[in-house]
């Protein structure tokens, strides 16, 4: 007669682990303390006063306990800091704790030279070349209904031209900004308005544009009028090199979505009687000065670097501070009104579209 054991799954996972636990073996590993560097932390935009935040890194490997009310990268609070525009006489930033502002605000073309003096440090050191504010024109939006199985969505759509200078080398980024207004308004039982409120939520929104000159890369042939590459994101960074000195039209696709807001103020005001919402969408287009591009792309690329990191090296996030870590970069912003969408106006749960 045949005897048959059987052996649960659980029983054998357990005499894996005891397996495991008598080869374990301890290694330890002598990793070199690492002095703490200056961190210079200085994204200004054009028309704003310069103004940098100071603090030292820590060692990767130190202790992540941090005492209630100190801050977890010590701020630096004695350090001179200089500023020369265009070869200019130098000016001395006034100092608030870590914080550091000059009285002079960039303007498009400077070559601005920021030197950094810490008690005990070697001194630091770093430029920036002013970027000019973006032009754009013939901005024009759209909208679109796509239904399936299981949804219907409102994709708005904008096309705008970008004018690039011919002059220069250019860096730029384009996100959509959504904000929402929700308009609250409470009734007695006469009909009487008792209770007015308003509320606003700013948003960057993910979009999609397909554009095989400002998103391709190697492997695409741009002389290929047929071959797209597509980005999906919420900032879309891209530099001049196919399209200096052009007029290059620029199409982005968002979905439009308000359902969110009806679960959300009917929770939180339960005794509103009605309530619309309007979103107004904006087109905002930045140009960057080199450095400062490449620091927000390599920061990007490293907080979506999440799973490869394990099977690949890690992000290095762009530094151009002589001396020491962090970025000096100025920015140029313009924001355009694209569109205010119709309103929807909720009465006690049921929808209704307002006149205007």
């Amino acid at each position: 007669m045949v005897r048959h054991t059987y052996i649960s799954l659980t029983a054998v996972a357990a005499m894996a682990a005891m397996l495991a636990a008598g080869c374990e073996k301890e290694i330890k590993v002598d990793v070199d303390a690492q002095d703490a560097r200056v961190v210079v932390q200085g994204e200004n935009i054009v028309g704003q006063p310069l103004a940098f935040n100071l603090t030292y890194s820590r060692p990767t490997f130190s202790t992540f306990y941090v005492r209630d009310g100190e801050d977890y990268f010590p701020r630096i609070t004695d350090a001179t800091l200089t500023l020369s525009v265009d070869g200019g006489a130098a000016m001395t930033a006034s100092r608030d704790g870590g914080t550091y502002t000059f009285a002079h605000t960039p303007q498009p073309g400077e070559v601005l030279s920021l030197g950094i003096a810490v008690p005990g440090r070697q001194p630091l050191s770093s430029t920036a070349t002013v970027p000019y504010k973006p032009v754009v024109s013939d901005i024009d939006t759209s909208t679109s209904v796509r239904a399936t199985d299981y949804y219907t969505a409102i994709y708005f759509n904008i096309s705008f031209t970008l004018n690039d200078r011919a002059t220069s080398d250019d860096y730029y980024s384009v996100r959509i900004l959504r904000v929402d207004s929700a308009f609250h308004t409470v009734r007695d039982t006469a009909g009487n308005i008792t209770a007015q409120d308003t509320s606003t939520s700013l948003n960057y929104r993910y979009f999609n544009c397909t554009d095989y000159l400002l998103v391709s890369n190697a492997e695409v042939n741009l002389d290929d009028p047929t071959a797209t590459s597509t980005f999906s994101g919420y900032e879309m960074l891209f530099t001049d090199a196919s399209i200096n000195g052009t007029n290059h039209t620029i199409r982005l696709e968002t979905e439009e979505w308000n359902d969110y807001y009806i679960d959300e103020y009917k929770a939180d005001r339960s005794g509103t009687d009605s309530f619309a919402i309007r979103s107004t969408y904006y087109l905002v287009t930045t140009a960057y000065s080199r450095d400062h591009y490449l620091y927000r792309q390599t920061r990007n690329s490293y907080s979506n670097d999440e799973l490869l990191s394990l099977i690949s090296e890690p992000v290095q996030i762009h530094s151009n501070i002589e001396g020491g870590i962090g970025i000096f970069g100025v920015s140029a912003r313009r924001i355009d009104k694209v569109c205010t969408t119709v309103s929807t106006e909720v009465y006690n749960g049921s929808w209704k579209t307002p006149a205007e």
